[in-house]
């Protein structure tokens, strides 16, 4: 296998799972210290509880992938569990694809977002950055979503002859 194949597999398994620990480690490390400097000085950064609050909403969005990506997102399965196996995966593919939808719904209303802040010039009360640093969470997230449930989707189209435990 060549690298830059090795490299992309790392990828798509690691990507979100890297992001996500990197943020919280930063997240709570910061977390930390405005709680110390609070204790110890009676006053923490001015931006350290928003900073902390835009790494919390990247680790939500991230996490919306990272869950596609293993297949553990909530699921009401009531009816599922009560159909035979062929109609149960039907079932499974088809909420799937309506997620997809969904996704592609959410990813157009979050890139408006962007836009409009981006037209408007909108900041950041505390840091002198954009706002748009936390609604690009919510495009990367959604769009890391549609790639996701694209390939789940693949998978078990491919695999739709497999026992449903595999599937």
């Amino acid at each position: 296998m060549s690298s830059i194949k090795r490299i992309l597999k790392w990828l798509d398994i690691n990507l979100e799972p890297l992001f996500i620990m990197v943020i919280f480690i930063v997240m709570t490390g910061l977390i930390t210290i405005q709680v110390i400097k609070r204790f110890i000085y009676g006053s923490g950064f001015a931006w350290g509880e928003e900073f902390s609050v835009f790494m919390f909403v990247w680790i939500v969005f991230l996490g919306i992938s990272y869950a596609f990506r293993n297949n553990r997102q909530i699921g009401v399965d009531f009816l599922r569990d009560r159909l035979p196996e062929k109609p149960r995966k039907i079932l499974v593919v088809v909420v799937e694809i309506s997620m997809l939808v969904l996704m592609c719904v959410f990813l157009t209303g979050a890139i408006k977002n962007v836009q409009a802040v981006a037209k408007f010039g909108d900041k950041v009360q505390s840091i002198p950055i954009t706002l748009n640093v936390l609604y690009f969470a919510a495009v990367s997230g959604y769009a890391l979503s549609l790639i996701r449930l694209i390939q789940s989707i693949l998978w078990k189209i491919k695999r739709f002859n497999a026992s449903y435990e595999l599937f």
